[in-house]
Order: structure tokens, then C-alpha cells, then sequence
């Protein structure tokens, strides 16, 4: 396979930049069991890109951050109850995005070459699959709650939106806190209502990074670390100010608002709710984009709000003694998203203390 790369870079126009682009081929592709259709095609278009920017990689600019996960409030539609004390932990889990590429299958040549030449202005941001969130709530009537929701995801609990999105070297994670107002409305002894919505304060970590030859020919040079089926930008970041034949300009945190509204129909499968109740959500959350990759640099926030990404969810609620449970699945009802959101589910456990018995 080496000696086939080698002499399909041989063919190729004799362009300096292109003699050079041999060691990526051969790096990234060694012990490749790829056909030769599919090594004729990486080759072909990675040499002309090479030939054309004279370092092998497109887009002067990368600019990265972690973002959050644009999901439903996961609670059943009902109140706590006039007097009550709502404490609740969440944890939602959200398909989509890039999956870890191969690079020795035929869709991973394609991957590597939109690795080298991106979709320009193309949105690049981490995405949680997992985020925890907590809430503390007061019932101040039998039909309103308000409380304060505190929203977490960890840096290692992201996935990248792009194939070539840059990572944040300090790892940071994403969070967020704010006000949670909910309403609900019993209507007989087995419908109720409710409406949810949240505001919460995000920190989110961003950094940029610009193309430098002598970051492009270190990672030819240093091959420690790549591994034998993965991109270069699929490599951890060693801390060396290089990363993926690019240099690290800044690394800084944005602050922006997220929100979340939704309207939750549930019914009881019996008067006492003994046995639980299913309920509906139609929702909607913010979410984000940034210019992924450019060949200028971005001029203010590298993160910027795009719109809201709209969800239908189906769930469960019960009460298992002195613990309430609260199970939801549900699904993006949009595609016209710059991020990728794919089917979710989130599991909500907590407890209500003292106020009423009849809460709604």
C-alpha cells in the first residue's frame, strides 16, 4: 500500500508542495487494506489540494468550542404542589454528530479528504452526549413552581459536530445556571397540564487556531500518537501549542444565554396516579454555530446563537415510594440546525417534601 501512495504521488504534478505530500498519504494511510479505486481517489484529491495550497490543508483559521446540548426539560408536567420543596437530578444522553472515522474504509477516505479541505464557514463545535443537571424548586402555589437549574457537561463527554474540529486544549466544560418557572394544571383526576421554561446564564470554551507550516511539518515529522485508523485532528492534544498542522492563537471562555420552553399534556393510568403517567413534550431550545473554518479571522464572539431546534418527546412518570422518576425520550423535529441533534433520552430522580398532598 506505501509503495502504491508513494507512486500515486509519483504521477501527480511535480509542484514542490506536492513531492511533500507523500508523508501524509503514507502516514495516515499505512497498512491500509484500501482498493485501489479508493487510494486512486484520496490520492487524487489531496495532491491537487496540496499542489493548490501549498500546505495540504485549507481554511487559514479553525476556531472550536464546546457548546451546550440543545435538549427538552425532562420533567412530567406537574407541579410539586403549594408549600413543597422540589430537589431532582437529570442525566440526558444525545445521539448525532461526527462519528470516529477509520480511515482504512472507503467512507474514511472521504473523511480524511474533508478533514484536509472543509466545508468553508461550516459550523466545528464539541457537543455533549451526556450532560447532568440539578434542580431545586418551590412550589409558591399549587399550580406554580419556580426554582434554579444548574446545567453540567464534562469536555470527555463531547463529540465533535465536524470532521476536523479543533479541541479546546484545557478541557474545559460547559455549564450553566438559571431560573426554572413551571405551571401546571390538573384537569379531573387523570389529564393535566403543564408549561415549562428556563434561562440559564452558559459558560462556554472556545479557542482558535491558525495554519503554520511549521506545525504541518512537525506533524509529519513527530508520527507519535496517530493512530493507524484515525485522522490527525483525531489526536489528543499534546500541549505544545500544535495541533493538526496548526498553531494556537487564543483560548479564551464566552458567556451566552440558553433557554428552553415546552408544554407537557399527561395522563394518569388511574385516579391516585398510583401507577404513574405518561405524558407528551413539545419543546423548544436554543442553539448555537460559529465560522468553523475561515481564511479570516472572526471579528468579535466565536460563538454566535442559531436559532432553536424544535423536539417531541414521549416519557413517564411515577412515584416509587419517597423517590419520583421521570423517563423521556424524544427527537429533533428540525434539520435546518448548523449541529446535527439526534434522538435523545434523559432520566430524571428526585423527591418532593412537605406542601400538599394533591399537588398537580
Amino acid at each position: 500500500m506505501l509503495a502504491s501512495a508513494r507512486s500515486l504521488v509519483a504521477v501527480a504534478p511535480t509542484h514542490a508542495s506536492v513531492q511533500r505530500f507523500a508523508p501524509v498519504f503514507t502516514t495516515f494511510y499505512r497498512a491500509s487494506p484500501l482498493k485501489i479505486r479508493d487510494a486512486f481517489f484520496c490520492g487524487l484529491a489531496l495532491t491537487s489540494l496540496y499542489a493548490l495550497t501549498g500546505c495540504g490543508l485549507s481554511a487559514e483559521y479553525r476556531n472550536s468550542a464546546v457548546v451546550p446540548a440543545a435538549r427538552p426539560i425532562n420533567w412530567d408536567g406537574r407541579t410539586a404542589g403549594g408549600g413543597a420543596i422540589r430537589a431532582e437530578g437529570s442525566l440526558s444522553y444525545e445521539g448525532g454528530g461526527a462519528s470516529p472515522t477509520d480511515v482504512r474504509s472507503a467512507q474514511g477516505v472521504l473523511d480524511f479528504a474533508e478533514y484536509a479541505l472543509p466545508e468553508m464557514h461550516a459550523t466545528a463545535v464539541h457537543v455533549p452526549q451526556t450532560t447532568l443537571d440539578g434542580y431545586v424548586g418551590f412550589g409558591v402555589a399549587d399550580s406554580v413552581e419556580i426554582g434554579m437549574r444548574g446545567s453540567y457537561a464534562s469536555y470527555s463527554w463531547t463529540r465533535q459536530s465536524k470532521v476536523g474540529t479543533m479541541p479546546i486544549p484545557s478541557k474545559s466544560a460547559v455549564w450553566g445556571l438559571g431560573p426554572e418557572l413551571r405551571l401546571g394544571w390538573k384537569f379531573g383526576n387523570h389529564f393535566a397540564l403543564g408549561v415549562a421554561g428556563n434561562l440559564l446564564y452558559t459558560k462556554m470554551p472556545v479557542s482558535s487556531w491558525q495554519r503554520d507550516e511549521g506545525c504541518f511539518n512537525a506533524m509529519l515529522e513527530t508520527r507519535d500518537g496517530v493512530p493507524e485508523s484515525g485522522l490527525p485532528s483525531s489526536v489528543e492534544y499534546d500541549g505544545s501549542g500544535c495541533h493538526s498542522g496548526y498553531t494556537l492563537i487564543s483560548e479564551s471562555t464566552e458567556s451566552a444565554a440558553t433557554f428552553s420552553l415546552g408544554v407537557y399534556p399527561s395522563l394518569s393510568f388511574d385516579a391516585a396516579d398510583k401507577w404513574g403517567h405518561v405524558f407528551l413534550s413539545a419543546s423548544i431550545a436554543r442553539t448555537f454555530q460559529n465560522d468553523g473554518f475561515s481564511d479570516t479571522p472572526v471579528q468579535g464572539a466565536l460563538v454566535q446563537g442559531d436559532g432553536v431546534v424544535p423536539f417531541f418527546g414521549l416519557g413517564y412518570g411515577v412515584a416509587l415510594g419517597p423517590v419520583d422518576v421521570t423517563a423521556q425520550g424524544y427527537v429533533p423535529l428540525s434539520a435546518a440546525s448548523a449541529l446535527d441533534y439526534g434522538t435523545g433520552f434523559a432520566l430524571s430522580l428526585g423527591g418532593v417534601f412537605g406542601g400538599d398532598d394533591d399537588a398537580s
